[in-house]
């Protein structure tokens, strides 16, 4: 499993770099139950001013993950915030690294294996990042989720959409659990470290 709850940098890789790097080959899982990883980024939209132009993943996680951060997507989401989906042959990460409201620029990554990222666990966590100084939650969702159920740490429970495999939510509480349906349809629950707090 691979939650981030802490905003981090993490040291980048150039686009040059990422350009002139040999496209790997995906993972046959994301391919199968992720219809992001089956379209091509260029379909996606791109950043705007003041959001990084390429995902900003170092290299240790890049080579951990196999990770080709030629075929990245980024997803725009509400309040200005966006999220970088990175595919590779071993594993995925969510990236997103934004000139947040408050003038102060912050990044957050989490990577997971394929078979984790197929279970949809797959989630960045970080506390006082989304709009108002709220805790903000972004995840990868396989296929057949519309929407994902979240609990936050009052226990107020919210159905979230699910947009091209990723959801984004916000609570003042910080959450404490997510629940969707695993690449094969079976539910499941997920308790997130360090929920709420």
């Amino acid at each position: 499993m691979a939650f981030v709850t802490v905003s981090v940098v993490i040291g980048g890789t150039s686009a040059s770099a990422a350009r002139n790097r040999p496209q790997s080959r995906l993972a046959v899982t994301l391919t199968r139950h992720f219809a992001i990883f089956r379209e091509q980024p260029r379909r996606r939209a791109r950043p705007s001013a003041g959001v990084d132009q390429t995902p900003t993943i170092g290299p240790v996680l890049t080579a951990r993950q196999g990770l080709d951060t030629g075929a990245a997507q980024y997803i725009a989401e509400p309040d200005g915030v966006g999220v970088w989906v990175v595919p590779g042959s071993l594993g995925a990460c969510l990236n997103w690294g934004e000139q947040l409201p408050r003038g102060i620029g912050a990044t957050a990554t989490a990577c997971s294996s394929a078979a984790s990222v197929a279970a949809g666990r797959l989630v960045v966590q970080d506390a006082s990042a989304g709009p108002g100084n709220t805790t903000l939650l972004i995840g990868l969702a396989p296929d057949g989720n519309v929407s994902v159920t979240t609990v936050d740490a009052t226990g107020a429970v919210r159905n979230v959409a699910v947009v091209n495999n990723v959801y984004y939510a916000t609570s003042a509480a910080g959450f404490r659990s997510v629940k969707l349906k695993d690449s094969v349809g079976n539910a499941a629950s997920y308790e997130l470290p360090n929920g709420g707090s």
